[in-house]
């Protein structure tokens, strides 16, 4: 009896210890997390010298140097030249038109680092992707639990945040962009794709209105950040859009809202506009990219410009007062775009644009110049589904099936509003949607190769079909007015549906963008660990609760076997990331020219 007391309170200390230190517990985890992903990122840095001089050197890749180099003279002068003399010889290369904080954050990390060590610039730059992944994950982290607080609560939302943070540090295929000695415009990127996103829900979830607005400014300013150091940033905007105009469908949009979506979409066209002359007025504007975020709002405004003034009273009656008020405003916005952009682009401009876009979500890359980079190359899914594996038996991609399935529980999750029978079909219909976006494009030599007829109208009989479902049941609610109750669904999953969409786009796109599907697919799949460990919990009856068990023991199972094979492979893959005898060949070939050649001698190259 006293040994079953003496348990019984150790028992209850650990319990009330683990209560009490329940967030400091997951921050020492999430520390752990960035420790291991910056020693992954590292295990190459002794591997890093150049082997005629013996200094430090960065890894096999081309464009870091061109980064290292401006970062250099800005460290010794201050600014970067307004021409660049060593590019497009003899005219020069004009810098504005560059994305140039990049090369000034490395200038700005070395005198940073400098206070702790006295090692070079290059080695400032080797050193710089790792540390600015650290910070990736840490701020990815909070943003996925702020996307899992409505769904788990505020406590149970780190796990998931905390699990998919793991994901995102051992997945090898981010690898190349975040590893020591290749100091690319993605190491940084990433945090402030995640900060943008994490600050615009914190602006749309906030109470206070003063917050809303300096969280959207943030949001704003992040996302310029974004646009200064890499072309990504292309997917803050669509993402936000589609997000945007999905909540708006749902009737959830309040003025609150609109004016958070404004003040961040201004507040980034200001600020990019103003800090980099790629970025003209004009060019946000007609974009199909930034110009979808704009048409968004541009439907929100005319939405409260007729249904919040007298002007409603005309669509009172008539054909179109059978129809929801947003879907009126759509169809008025549509045609005044449509009218707008004939007066002052010609009446082609709409439909170019829209073609564009068809092209993009087919073929991205046409151009001569462009499929000379192989990193452009369009890739199939038995090509890049070993991305996301590890892959059993040569065909089963374990953790492309766990976000997989765990995309299609969670959208089931997102229709809660709707009756049972109907998020069966919803979700069915999303599931038909998924599979064919992706296996369309499955392989060159199979029928589905991307391109032909039955590859195509499977892609897009997937749109249509999710679109139909989703259309019916929208206007049946409609029609039995409980259109209303669709405004629960949370809009922290909108935007990461619409982000997800983007990225498995992007992976069928080109093979330089099958990393974008990472993030999303990380958080998807530690969603799908913690709803299915859950729902077991929680159910009550005998087989369902075996079949649950076995189930989560699979998911678990096949989570640990993905983590530990990405790690691996990573591992493996990052303590070689250096040069090789063949980059020393191109080392020895360059101290011949040092020493050989005039300074002024002119050497031309095409990075493929």
């Amino acid at each position: 009896m006293e040994n079953e007391a003496l348990l019984r309170e150790r028992k209850e200390k650990i319990l009330g210890f683990l209560k009490i230190n329940y967030m400091l517990i997951i921050y020492i985890l999430l520390t752990v997390i960035v420790i291991a992903s910056f020693n992954i990122r590292t295990s190459n840095v002794d591997k890093l010298k150049d082997i005629t001089t013996n200094e430090w050197t960065l890894g096999p890749d081309l464009d870091p140097f061109l980064f290292l180099r401006w970062a250099e003279y800005i460290d010794e002068n201050g600014s970067l030249y307004s021409v660049d003399d060593m590019r497009y010889v003899p005219l020069g290369f004009e810098t504005k038109y560059e994305l140039l904080l990049h090369p000034y954050m490395i200038a700005w990390f070395h005198k940073f680092f400098s206070v702790f060590s006295r090692e070079s610039l290059t080695y400032s730059a080797i050193i710089y992707p790792a540390v600015m992944f650290s910070l990736a994950i840490i701020v990815f982290f909070l943003l996925v639990r702020k996307m899992f607080i409505d769904s788990f609560g505020k406590k149970k939302a780190s796990i998931p945040a905390l699990i998919s943070s793991l994901f995102l540090s051992v997945v090898p295929s981010i690898l190349p962009r975040t590893i020591a000695g290749i100091p690319e415009k993605e190491s940084s990127a990433f945090v402030f794709l995640f900060l943008s996103f994490y600050l615009f829900l914190c602006a749309w979830k906030s109470d206070n209105k003063r917050t809303k607005y300096v969280y959207a400014i943030l949001s704003g300013l992040s996302t310029t950040a974004m646009a200064l150091v890499w072309g990504g940033f292309i997917y803050i905007f669509i993402t936000l859009a589609i997000a945007m105009a999905l909540s708006f469908l749902l009737g959830q949009v309040k003025k609150e809202d609109v004016y958070v979506y404004s003040i961040w979409l201004f507040s980034s066209f200001i600020l990019m506009n103003l800090f980099s002359t790629r970025f003209t007025y004009a060019t946000l504007i007609t974009s199909e990219t930034t110009g979808i975020a704009l048409m968004a709002l541009f439907i929100c405004a005319v939405h409260f410009g007729i249904f919040n003034t007298s002007l409603k009273h005309y669509f009172d009656s008539g054909r179109l007062s059978k129809l929801p008020k947003q879907i009126i405003s759509v169809i008025i916005s549509i045609l005044i775009i449509f009218v707008l952009t004939s007066l002052f682009f010609g009446p082609t401009f709409l439909f170019s644009k829209i073609g564009d876009v068809k092209q993009t979500l087919i073929t991205p890359t046409v151009s001569r110049l462009g499929v000379t980079v192989a990193e452009n190359k369009q890739p199939f899914f038995d090509e890049w589904k070993g991305s996301f594996g590890p892959v059993i038996a040569g065909k089963i991609p374990v953790f492309f099936w766990l976000f997989f399935f765990g995309s299609i529980m969670l959208f089931y999750h997102l229709v809660k509003p709707f009756e049972k029978r109907e998020r069966i079909v919803l979700t069915s219909s999303y599931a038909f949607f998924l599979f064919a976006i992706i296996f369309s494009r499955y392989s060159s030599s199979g029928m589905l190769n991307g391109t032909n007829f039955i590859s195509l109208l499977l892609y897009f009989a997937g749109f249509f079909v999710l679109a139909g479902v989703y259309g019916f049941y929208y206007y049946k609610y409609y029609k039995i007015n409980k259109i209303g109750e669709l405004k629960t669904i949370d809009f922290s999953l909108l935007l990461l549906f619409a982000l997800f969409f983007l990225s498995i786009v992007s992976a069928r796109g080109a093979v330089r963008l099958v990393m974008v599907l990472v993030p999303s697919a990380a958080i998807i799949a530690s969603y799908f660990i913690v709803a299915v460990f859950d729902k077991t919990l929680k159910t009550e009856e005998s087989l369902g609760r075996t079949i649950s068990w076995i189930l989560l023991a699979l998911i678990v199972v096949g989570s640990i076997v993905s983590v530990y094979s990405f790690y691996k492979e990573s591992r493996g893959t990052a303590e070689y990331y250096a040069p090789s005898v063949y980059t020393q060949q191109w080392q020895k070939a360059m101290s011949w020219v040092r020493d050989n050649t005039s300074a002024d001698a002119v050497f031309g190259h095409w990075w493929d």
